[in-house]
């Protein structure tokens, strides 16, 4: 079982007649935790200790809220959805960089 399918399984589980609306509001709360720790993490806030895993969890929490929106909209079909449009984008990411790359060896080429 995947990842994308243990978050679908306990999202089926859970009874508190959320919708997307609510789920996204939490999202966008998970989100703000990301940058709370990446503050901290980068010496932008020092108001607190960061622990060892304080971003993988609020990662974790932020790619459970991301499934659990993708299945409660698309149902069954989030999955195998999801999987297609990350390998899109992916590639399209790939190619982006590979295009950057070209462009600063064609820099550099042109300056020596």
């Amino acid at each position: 079982m995947g990842l994308i399918d243990k978050v679908t399984t306990v999202s089926k589980k859970i009874k508190n007649d959320r919708d997307i609306k609510d789920v996204s509001i939490k999202l966008g709360e998970e989100c703000g935790e990301v940058q709370g720790v990446v503050s901290i993490l980068t010496g932008l806030s020092s108001y607190k200790k960061a622990r060892c895993n304080d971003l993988v969890d609020e990662l974790v929490d932020v790619f459970i809220n991301v499934v659990d929106i993708g299945f409660l909209f698309y149902g069954k079909r989030f999955r195998n959805l999801f999987h297609r449009r990350l390998r899109l984008k992916l590639r399209k990411w790939e190619e982006k960089y590979k295009l950057q790359e070209e462009h600063e060896r064609e820099g550099v080429s042109a300056t020596e």
